[in-house]
């Protein structure tokens, strides 16, 4: 049996509202002797304190991630093409932190699946913990000056901020 290899590179990061799940593929075409990849399976479940990546062993973590995680989403055809950019798909999941708010911790994981059916191997389920994201500045003001640029902003705290660029 000849299986699609795991996502390289596997990254989970909180941007804004939206958690980004990110990982390197082989081409969706695939190459000889290599499986085409023709579905990126995007897989989520709560943390608890007990199941998380150190908590316990990568063995057990990866069983029970497999039986108790759910698929985030199916990407295949034109929605995998359009997730992957060069070699690196790219998913935005934005339920979780609209739900559960900041402090809860989730993990994700990803499985490739080949035109036969054939599914890779996952990578070990990285955790996440979300945090609520600052307000947007605001009072956003540029000014231009001979040999340099100046901005100036509150932020979302109500501090002022400042930075001047020279040329």
């Amino acid at each position: 049996r000849i299986l699609p290899p795991p996502p390289g590179n596997f990254v989970v990061r909180q941007t804004g509202d939206s958690i980004v799940v990110a990982a390197d593929l082989l081409p969706v075409a695939g190459k000889e002797g290599q499986q085409p990849v023709v579905e990126a399976r995007i897989l989520r479940m709560p943390a608890t304190g007990g199941l998380r990546p150190g908590a316990v062993s990568n063995r057990y973590l990866l069983q029970q991630f497999l039986r108790q995680s759910e698929p985030v989403a199916g990407l295949s055809g034109e929605q995998l093409r359009r997730a992957v950019v060069g070699r690196r798909l790219v998913y935005h999941d934005d339920e979780p932190v609209a739900q559960a708010g900041e402090g809860a911790g989730f993990m994700y994981s990803m499985m490739l699946i080949g035109a036969d059916g054939e599914r890779s191997s996952l990578p070990l389920p990285t955790l996440i913990e979300l945090v609520q994201p600052p307000p947007a500045p605001s009072g956003l003001q540029l000014e231009v000056a001979e040999g340099e640029v100046r901005l100036q902003w509150t932020s979302g705290f109500g501090e002022e901020g400042r930075f001047n660029v020279y040329r």
